[in-house]
């Protein structure tokens, strides 16, 4: 088929996607578009060295053959005594030098000599069976999930393909830019060739680059960019201002990473600085009264327990639960718990039970305030807001010392944040990443720069705000690819549409090895059990990626390897700059890499080439320099195969057995055992050692859902390579201290001799923990997102207002309604039969005269509805008179202008107050139902008010910028003769 074909063939096939003939067919010719522009056009646009066999010969004769070949004079080869192959090559070539290569359309014979001649296989490409799979659930709306290594991006690509075709808008959303310039560029050729547009956002693009990008069929892209596109769509002042993105269907490559753990992150456009930013010196005065006094209260806790050796006595267990109350599961309190005996789950309970809420929570009469082990803020307690107001000016400075309080007792430097001379940057939770566009608000933000002794930015009030969730509703169709989709099938469902989530079996069965989790009693021990893992697999050569949950673990995991003699790489947000040089280095012979989080999502590793065979060369001499018998045990027959293979290469006289071991609880059962003697030993010595091959990734602290561990483990093993994977854990791990399974974990059945929990129960109980915790998670987010509906809904209700602001002549045939509406405002409350006519007319006369130098007095006497009119009257001829003074055109432009310049100014404030009554109706005592109907109720009522308070001083803007004239008549309003010319519309005389 000729390329020229290609394109009409595809369009036709795609015409009726819902029959899953067409569909088949479409995606057989995209694929076949595949073949051809990623893999035999490589011929003519790869470098010679890059090629091989007899295509790399032809590329070198075509290079040769247009040697001194110019555009303007091309030579002709087609007389030329040589193969079709290079005749086609050099016709490729020659093209070249003007066009683009997807302008080149080529017949069937181009393709098929190219390919014929390709003995070394340079150029096959292929889309395999999976990619095709996982394209067609694309299509169909699905959020498919396949193996790292599989080939999303392509499956992505050939998706979008099809759904171009069939006439859609694609954004096809990546992690960051990085991987949206890459696909990009990859699979334009396919896409071009195909006919489709394709573009590429990226940040640093100005407004017209980005126009240009949007107006593609198929747009690569981060949401993030789009966000932040979208929002300032909301800001435009004109249509072409607008960059526009297409809302139709987002393929979402990492969907859960997007849909799941980014939903509630916010996108912010801020204003100016607020010039009162920073933290008040009264509000820091208060906070650090508080917290000293509340640190001397927990120090005279600690000092009652410090004489007892068990958590036995009634007192001592109210003083442990007292303490974490007030201080929460820290360092100290966790050592003291270890001492006495006593659990983080067991001071919990006594917690909740001692500070029961009908007896006045006896636990905080003695502090200010109170940690709740789940929450991520502290609240100040009845003698804690007692004693911070009597220090402060105002009541409502006590939100702010609230907030310091925050950045002290719950902030963490180097855990949820980094601080450097660039400022406090936050620690993405999910991926240890810093995230430099975030901070936090209300106020916290602020505090954490004040706590490091930073510089501050200042607190700047929102403009336009949405959430990655809210972005996502945009779209007609929303679909995806992850590693790891099947757990938030439901999210996808009821949250994103999405029409079923399915798996798509890898082509190459992965060989990664998980051994079972152990659970140690402390810390500490965990911490020995880390390094000894560590240092027995370096001692081999195999590369370790160790994954702690943050910087502060991964500086002291550094220091524990540093004291062994490993040499190793950090990888965490205070050092984020060298992600791509450690990442691509994690995976050579020997390698050490201590990651928080970021050696995660988005990135390979890869184990060198040569790093297997250095492994069992290295084994291998640990056998020849053993006396007496090696066992080694192998996590995977094929890895047993390979090593047995090797020994008895090299050892053809030795004593070599091979069996599978009894589960004896700490080896899994199905492990292969090699066991080697040399032929002539008699020692009676047994050495068992561990043997592997590929990434081994020990995880330090359990993820918060079992969705999360498999991305972890899944940085091992990819691609069908070798890999192994180990969870070692401590009892007060974060996800397990406060968990109701924790005492089942610590009570599950160790092997003899061990000093650890391990086995089938713990991995239950450890996994209900994970379900629980997610559960928990995803009901906050689900609340969340209710209040941040509302927010979404009003700001989308500003937005539509704008879309007619910005028609001038909408605004102007409107003008004489809002006139009405004002005047009415103004004149509220003079029907009522209790109203005193003298008091309500002096007060709209003073109004009129004091705001606009309009005098009412002729009014004086007239009904109500008259004084009305007149008011109206009145104020419709002075815009009348500026109308006829610049024109019906310009002051119709220039009044939608104004108008969007005073309600823009004003939405402002208005989001700032939405988010404080969010965070109200957050904190009250009402039913998480009432409590966002309620808020939803009153951001609905005060929307009219906001538009009115917009129409006023829309009004008062028009009155005060006509020269003012005397009116004769009882019923009308007397204007003497001054001027005032706001210069909003000065500019209309």
């Amino acid at each position: 088929m000729q390329d020229q074909n290609l394109k009409s063939q595809l369009r036709a096939a795609a015409s009726n996607l819902g029959d899953g003939r067409s569909l088949a067919d479409a995606l057989a010719l995209a694929a076949l578009a595949a073949e051809r522009r990623l893999g035999v056009w490589r011929a003519a646009l790869a470098e010679p060295e890059d090629l091989s066999g007899g295509i790399r010969t032809l590329r070198e004769s075509a290079d040769r053959i247009l040697a001194p070949t110019r555009a303007d004079s091309p030579t002709d080869a087609a007389n030329c005594d040589i193969p079709d192959a290079l005749r086609w090559l050099v016709d490729a070539r020659r093209s070249l030098f003007t066009r683009l290569p997807s302008e080149i359309l080529m017949p069937a014979e181009f393709y098929r000599s190219l390919a014929g001649a390709d003995d070394a296989g340079c150029l096959s490409f292929a889309p395999t069976s999976g990619q095709l799979d996982a394209a067609a659930h694309l299509v169909r709306g699905c959020v498919v999930e396949m193996d790292a290594g599989e080939g999303k991006s392509l499956a992505a690509a050939l998706a979008a393909a099809v759904l171009a075709a069939n006439g859609r808008r694609v954004h096809i959303l990546t992690a960051n830019d990085y991987l949206a310039a890459r696909d990009c560029d990859y699979h334009a050729p396919l896409l071009e060739s195909l006919g489709i547009g394709v573009g590429l956002i990226i940040a640093n693009m100005d407004a017209d680059e980005r126009r240009y990008q949007y107006a593609r069929q198929i747009v690569y892209a981060t949401a993030r960019e789009i966000g932040f596109d979208y929002l300032r769509d909301g800001e435009a002042r004109s249509f072409a201002e607008r960059a526009a993105p297409a809302f139709d269907i987002a393929i979402a490559d990492e969907a859960d990473h997007l849909l799941i753990d980014q939903a509630r992150v916010p996108l912010i456009i801020s204003g100016e600085p607020l010039p009162e930013a920073g933290v008040g010196e009264d509000a820091q005065a208060a906070a650090d009264w508080v917290m000293d006094e509340q640190a001397r209260t927990l120090d005279a806790l600690y000092s009652r327990t410090a004489s007892e050796t068990a958590a036995d006595s009634a007192d001592i267990r109210r003083a442990l639960a007292t303490i974490l109350l007030g201080g929460g599961l820290s360092a100290r309190l966790a050592a003291e718990l270890e001492r006495l005996g006593a659990s983080p789950r067991d001071a919990l309970a006594d917690m909740v039970r001692m500070n029961d809420d009908e007896d006045g929570r006896p636990l905080e009469r003695g502090l200010l305030f109170a940690l709740d082990p789940a929450a991520r803020a502290p609240r100040l307690t009845e003698r804690g807001w007692r004693e911070t107001a009597r220090r402060l000016p105002h009541p409502a400075a006590a939100f702010e010392a609230l907030q310091i309080i925050s950045a002290h007792a719950v902030h963490r430097a180097d855990e949820d944040y980094v601080a450097d001379e660039e400022g406090v940057t936050l620690v993405d939770a999910l991926d240890g990443r810093p995230l430099h566009s975030h901070r936090y608000t209300d106020g916290l933000h602020e505090a954490l720069e004040a706590k490091e002794g930073v510089e501050s930015a200042g607190r700047a009030p929102p403009r336009a705000m949405t959430t990655v969730r809210a972005l996502m509703s945009n779209y007609r169709a929303v679909c995806g690819l992850s590693g790891t989709a099947m757990e938030g099938e439901s999210v996808f469902r009821s949250d994103f549409g999405a029409a079923r989530t399915v798996r798509v079996p890898p082509a190459v069965k992965s060989r990664r090895a998980d051994s079972p989790t152990i659970v140690f009693p402390t810390r500490a021990a965990r911490d020995r059990a880390l390094a000894d893992e560590t240092e027995k697999w370096h001692g081999v050569g195999r590369p370790v990626l160790l994954a702690v949950s943050n910087p502060r673990e991964s500086a002291e995991m550094s220091g524990a390897l540093s004291e062994r003699g490993i040499p190793h790489r950090v990888l965490d947000a205070a050092n984020a700059a060298d992600e791509t040089e450690v990442v691509d280095a994690a995976g050579r012979f020997g390698a050490v890499t201590v990651s928080a989080g970021m050696a995660g999502r988005g990135t390979d590793i890869i184990p060198a080439p040569d790093a297997d065979a250095r492994i069992i060369a290295a084994a291998v001499r640990q056998a020849a320099d053993s006396l007496g018998e090696t066992v080694f045990i192998c996590a995977a027959p094929e890895e047993a195969d390979a090593l047995e293979t090797a020994l008895r290469s090299r050892f053809q006289d030795a004593d070599i057995r091979r069996r599978q071991p009894p589960d004896d609880g700490e080896w899994e059962y199905g492990k292969t055992e090699i066991s080697f003697r040399k032929r002539g030993d008699s020692h009676n010595d047994v050495r068992r050692a561990e043997f592997g091959l590929g990434l081994m990734v020990l995880i330090a602290s359990l993820p918060p859902s079992a969705r999360a561990e498999r991305q972890i483990r899944g940085r091992a093993a990819r691609r069908g390579a070798f890999g192994a994977s180990k969870m070692i854990l401590h009892a007060n791990d974060p996800m397990i201290a406060f968990s109701p399974h924790r005492q089942r974990v610590m009570d599950a059945a160790k092997p003899p001799d061990s000093a650890f929990a391990s086995g089938a129960e713990v991995a239950r109980a450890l996994r209900r923990a994970q379900d629980e915790s997610e559960t928990a998670r995803r009901a906050a987010a689900l609340a969340a997102a209710e209040y941040a509906a509302v927010i979404e809904s009003e700001s989308r209700a500003h937005r539509a207002e704008r879309e007619m602001m910005m028609d001038g002549r909408l605004t102007l045939s409107r003008l004489d309604d809002i006139i009405s509406a004002w005047a009415a405002r103004l004149c509220a409350g003079w029907d009522s039969p209790r109203a005193d006519y003298a008091a309500v007319f002096d007060a709209v006369s003073d109004a009129l005269w004091d705001d606009f130098r309009m005098d009412a007095a002729p009014l004086y006497g007239e009904s109500p509805a008259a004084a009305r009119g007149a008011i109206s009257d009145a104020a419709a001829r002075r815009a009348l008179a500026l109308r006829d003074a610049a024109g019906a055109r310009r002051f119709g432009r220039l009044l939608a202008e104004t108008r969007l310049e005073i309600a823009d100014s004003l939405w402002a404030s208005r989001l700032s107050h939405l988010q404080d009554m969010s965070l109200s109706a957050m904190l009250g005592s009402q039913s998480r139902r009432e409590a966002v109907s309620d808020f939803s109720e009153t951001a609905r009522r005060t929307r009219a008010d906001f538009r009115a308070q917009a129409d006023d001083a829309l009004i008062a803007s028009i009155l005060n910028a006509e020269p003012a004239t005397a009116l004769a008549g009882k019923s009308e309003i007397g204007e003497p003769e001054t001027e005032r010319l706001p210069a909003e519309l000065g500019a209309l005389l």
